[in-house]
């Protein structure tokens, strides 16, 4: 991590994304508690799914974001957060238990125990991957659900369940490598869905909790809060380039053709005013042709339909329903798509709002569009994992308690 003679640090943000690479460079100090010096981008050529198909093509491509924010922001990176994505990326939940001792009072030893617990009998999915979070949920006091702290409280048996998030060894190794090979450590790698749900979690409309969607081109990350607290997450490997993929087939389009169309005249939900509408395409030949309107809002809203359904089942397979308090966020390139929110409200059967920065430090207005909360948000958790482990002049700043959660080892 570099360091300055005034006590500043530099919090460093990277997502390698299927469309796009971002650096987001922050500088963290008493002064300016999260101040955005530097954003670097470029494309992302050989990234499918969120998994790496060609390193040669992606150290080069991460090498040029890094290069260009390091550029803007005038200072060199050090330590760095790494968002981690893909569908080698998996969740699964455990219980551990711990008998009352003292008299029937939950006391603190009792707590200690029943965390002890949950690490020595971590799931074996969880034992043969590669942790990246432990998120301990509420406590239950025989049958009774706790929130806060059990201590003082009289019952027989204390519960612990625990949302454990891991990835597979593969694809992790493959990023870590890149970054090492330019001399960089990932000391804070993250499940991209953790590092937002982490940031938009204290958003008001959010108090409820509800169901964040990071909607990417490869990749649709969703995280599930309930009162603050991560109850499910997990990854889709669908996202924007199947919506394109499907434009291209259904409409006879090349799929470069079918990207800038989604991109231009995308919507989620048909216009009955389409209908029989003629759109203007061209070519990369300089051919051109037209499309029907009509025919392109109902693949758009099929295929888009199908991935709200398809998370809707996962969540009510893990025993979770959205309740009418709570919201449904929309981050991501999806979240440019017109309508999206109207038909993530139908699917889910609550109210879908637009991603939005909550009030915080000091943020480029470039860095405020849904495409890029991710990369923003690992910023963001990489400050705050740098502030808790009180490095240095930083050790007594107070940023946002956020990370402060008990899932960190």
């Amino acid at each position: 991590m570099l360091w300055l003679g005034s006590g500043r640090q530099y919090a460093t943000g990277i997502e390698i994304g299927t469309s796009k690479i971002c650096v987001v460079i922050a500088e963290v100090s008493k002064t300016h508690p999260f101040r955005v010096l530097g954003v670097g981008q470029s494309m992302s050529r050989e990234v499918r799914k969120g998994s790496i198909c060609d390193s040669e093509q992606t150290y080069a491509e991460l090498r040029e974001a890094i290069v260009e924010a390091e550029d803007s922001a005038d200072v060199s990176i050090g330590d760095v957060c790494i968002g981690m994505t893909g569908s080698n990326i998996h969740s699964v939940d455990s219980v551990s238990t711990q008998i009352v001792e003292s008299n029937g009072i939950v006391s603190e030893e009792d707590v200690l125990n029943v965390y002890h617990t949950a690490e020595d009998c971590r799931p074996k999915e969880v034992r043969n991957g590669i942790l990246l979070h432990r998120v301990p949920q509420p406590f239950i006091l025989d049958d009774t659900v706790i929130r806060g702290s059990p201590v003082g409280l009289s019952g027989d048996r204390l519960c612990l369940p625990m949302h454990w998030i891991y990835g597979a060894h593969g694809n992790i190794h493959t990023v870590f490598s890149l970054l090492r090979e330019m001399r960089l450590e990932p000391k804070y790698p993250v499940f991209n869905g953790f590092a937002l749900a982490s940031f938009l979690k204290d958003d008001e409309r959010l108090k409820q909790g509800g169901l964040i969607l990071d909607m990417g081109a490869g990749t649709t990350e969703y995280v599930f809060l309930q009162k603050g607290v991560i109850r499910h997450a997990g990854v889709l490997p669908i996202g924007g380039d199947h919506v394109s993929n499907d434009l291209a087939l259904g409409l006879k389009l090349e799929l470069n053709a079918a990207e800038n169309l989604k991109i231009s005249h995308g919507r989620a939900i048909r216009d009955p005013q389409a209908e029989n509408v003629q759109l203007a395409v061209e070519l990369r030949s300089g051919e051109r042709r037209s499309v029907r309107f009509d025919h392109m809002q109902i693949i758009m809203e099929l295929r888009l339909k199908e991935t709200f359904r398809i998370i809707r089942k996962i969540l009510q397979n893990a025993g979770l329903r959205l309740t009418p308090d709570q919201v449904v966020m929309i981050c991501g390139g999806g979240a440019c798509i017109q309508m999206i929110e109207k038909l993530a409200s139908s699917v889910f059967q609550v109210n879908a709002i637009p991603y939005a920065v909550r009030p915080f430090g000091e943020i480029p207005d470039s860095l405020k569009k849904p495409q890029f909360a991710t990369p923003l948000a690992l910023a963001i958790y990489c400050a705050g994992r740098m502030i808790v482990e009180k490095k240095g002049p930083l050790g007594k700043l107070k940023l946002l308690n956020f990370w402060k959660s008990k899932e960190e080892e």
